[in-house]
């Protein structure tokens, strides 16, 4: 008989096939069943613990805004009042929140989840104060200072018109020119006496840091003018001293305020503009803006406060020597000016005001000596007895000469300067 391969020669036979088939079963079923088992096994297992995410830092710097406060400018980043109360209080023994200003930079640290984290706060570019929460979880708060940079700069000139015109224009920032009058006020006043062709020097030391800078103490400063001669200022031990090692600082004050221009000058025939009238005026007039402050000339002791008729509101302050200086016209006074009371040269006892006979804010100035009004700007002016100690006398003329050497730079190069180190 012929059999099935011979009359299919290019077929697999049906019992290979066959067998094929039951191999695959067979495999397959043995597949199933191993991923049975170890399906079982994987759901009696124990799943492994999941850990947390851990919470980002969200980090909001801002600046205090007009009429706002630390607190307000916390609570807008998003802490909690009662933190905010925390952190505060943690701050106040370094820093009075309630002081805070405008414009003054803040930075706080929260979680995503908003827990605190730090606080810094800048009052000033040159130093801050950090907040943060301790291990205990109490708020502690610690106070730092940028590191500074020092230098010496300076500037020498001559007057066209006024002190102030001529160092604003090269560059000398407002606060150092007060500074440079404050200096040499009892010798000269700066609004009246200047002339043109008058020439001045001053070097002092900056400090810089955090992209701030800070003008600090005038080490040396001249003045030269025909009227008044050659004045020369040197630090030592925070006092200044002339170039014959006495005290700069003088009996009285050349004027008891910054004035804009003198209205009425001390004479014996004036024609008064409200009265309408000629008689003596015996006093100075300086016209200033309403506020300005009035400081006392010298160390006294207050007599008389209070309406005075035509000089309105009034002050009078006895001197050593049977001096006594006379404010008048004066809008009002600071706490603590009262009869009795002992002020200081150069402190404010009153503000510019035009009360009583006056036809706009102006300070009525008058002076006595031994009970009769004097024209002040004849008096003659005495300096401090202070004078450089024996012992410091070498130390004096070193300072002397290094100053002498800061002055020849600033008249070889001119205008301010950062090259003026003499390390």
């Amino acid at each position: 008989m012929e059999s099935w391969v011979q009359r299919h020669p290019t077929g697999t036979p049906l019992r290979i096939k066959a067998a094929l088939l039951l191999v695959l079963v067979i495999a397959g079923g043995l597949i199933f069943l191993g991923w049975k088992y170890f399906r079982a096994m994987d759901l009696h297992r124990p799943l492994p613990k999941s850990t947390p995410p851990v919470p980002s830092i969200i980090i909001s710097t801002g600046t205090i805004g007009t009429g706002g406060s630390l607190s307000d400018s916390l609570g807008q980043t998003g802490l909690s009042a009662m933190d905010i109360s925390q952190v505060e209080r943690a701050l106040r023994p370094l820093f009075n929140p309630r002081y805070s200003k405008p414009k003054d930079v803040y930075e706080v640290r929260l979680s995503t989840t908003g827990q605190f984290h730090k606080l810094t706060y800048w009052p000033t570019p040159f130093e801050y104060f950090t907040v943060a929460r301790s291990s205990s979880g109490m708020m502690e708060a610690s106070a730092s200072k940028v590191a500074l940079t020092e230098s010496t700069v300076g500037v020498s000139g001559q007057i066209q018109g006024s002190l102030w015109d001529a160092m604003s224009r090269q560059g000398v920032p407002p606060e150092m020119v007060i500074r440079f009058a404050e200096l040499f006020s009892w010798r000269i006043d700066f609004l009246t006496e200047p002339r043109k062709g008058d020439t001045y020097k001053m070097a002092w030391k900056r400090r810089r840091g955090n992209g701030a800078i800070r003008d600090t103490d005038i080490v040396c400063a001249s003045y030269s003018s025909r009227e008044k001669g050659d004045l020369y200022a040197y630090l030592l031990a925070g006092e200044y001293f002339d170039a014959d090692g006495n005290s700069l600082k003088g009996e009285f004050l050349r004027a008891p305020l910054a004035y804009r221009r003198i209205s009425s000058y001390f004479t014996e025939h004036r024609f008064h503009p409200i009265l309408r009238i000629y008689r003596p005026h015996h006093g100075i007039d300086y016209a200033a803006p309403a506020g300005t402050p009035a400081s006392s000339i010298a160390d006294g002791v207050i007599i008389s406060k209070g309406w005075e008729g035509g000089l309105g509101n009034e002050l009078r302050v006895r001197h050593a020597g049977s001096y006594v200086s006379i404010y008048g016209h004066l809008r009002g006074y600071p706490r603590g000016i009262r009869i009795g009371s002992h002020v200081k040269q150069g402190q404010v006892i009153g503000y510019v005001g035009s009360t009583g006979l006056s036809t706009g804010p102006h300070l009525h100035f008058g002076f006595e000596r031994d009970g009769q009004l004097v024209n002040f700007f004849r008096l003659k002016m005495k300096n401090s007895r202070r004078s450089i100690p024996p012992a410091e006398r070498q130390h004096f003329e070193e300072i002397k000469q290094n100053a002498a050497a800061l002055f020849t730079k600033l008249v070889q190069q001119g205008g301010p300067l950062d090259a003026l180190d003499h390390k």
